[in-house]
């Protein structure tokens, strides 16, 4: 018997887990039945003049002990990742029905109205707040507050001819210069009610309006939509 046949179920024991999880762990104790077949095979096989070196086997078994310890490990962290999965879940519809903040640039048109915010990290010449629709067209250009720090915008959802807009999702660009004309940096943030979540990829992702909006964005959460401070 070709001690190579043993380092190619070792390899085959190697993929099996990088697989990981419960398939890993199967396809590994399948591989292991192999290895030990080939490895009692070749024992009862060997010539008593020139016995096998039982480096080589141990390393190999050494090698499936090891990969074996570290799919339960990632089993572990499988199961702990779906838990806290699940907490974050049950946290998450605590949201449903309060008021967030959002760190982002799309804006709700509803009713007629769609309130929004930006911060200026300077001092600004001129700045244009640029709405556009979900073709990207522009729809509707406002002239900022040019003062560094944080400024509210209400916008009456009409475009530049004093069209009234539908209702829906629109995407909010701020472009500020300084006297040298020189960019000066814009952030926005938006308001909105979360109506519903998902989970997807270990992630939450709430519906604000007709935007989602993934956890990490939620800058702040107010309990009462009437009472939250307009942007």
């Amino acid at each position: 018997m070709d001690p190579t046949a043993l380092n190619a179920a070792a390899q085959s024991q190697q993929t099996s887990g990088q697989s990981g999880g419960l398939n890993g762990k199967g396809k590994l104790a399948e591989d292991f039945d192999t290895f030990l077949g080939i490895l009692v095979t070749q024992l009862n096989n060997q010539d008593p003049l020139e016995p096998m070196k039982s480096q080589e086997f141990t390393n190999q078994l050494v090698q499936f002990s090891t990969v074996e310890q570290a799919i339960a490990t990632n089993t572990k962290l499988d199961q702990m990742l779906q838990a806290q999965a699940g907490n974050r879940a049950t946290q998450a519809v605590n949201y449903i029905g309060k008021d967030v903040a959002i760190d982002g640039n799309q804006v709700q048109l509803a009713n007629g109205q769609a309130n929004f915010a930006y911060t200026l990290e300077g001092q600004a010449e001129t700045v244009a707040v640029e709405i556009t629709n979900a073709d990207g067209e522009v729809v509707r250009t406002l002239q900022g507050d040019t003062a560094a720090g944080r400024h509210a915008v209400s916008w009456d959802g009409k475009s530049a001819g004093g069209q009234q807009l539908p209702d829906g999702v629109y995407n909010v660009q701020v472009y500020a210069v300084d006297g040298d004309d020189k960019t000066v940096k814009a952030s926005t943030e938006t308001r909105g009610e979360v109506t519903g979540f998902e989970v997807r990829d270990q992630q939450i992702h709430f519906q604000v309006g007709g935007v989602e909006v993934p956890f990490d964005r939620v800058t702040a959460v107010y309990a009462d939509p009437k009472t939250t401070p307009q942007p």
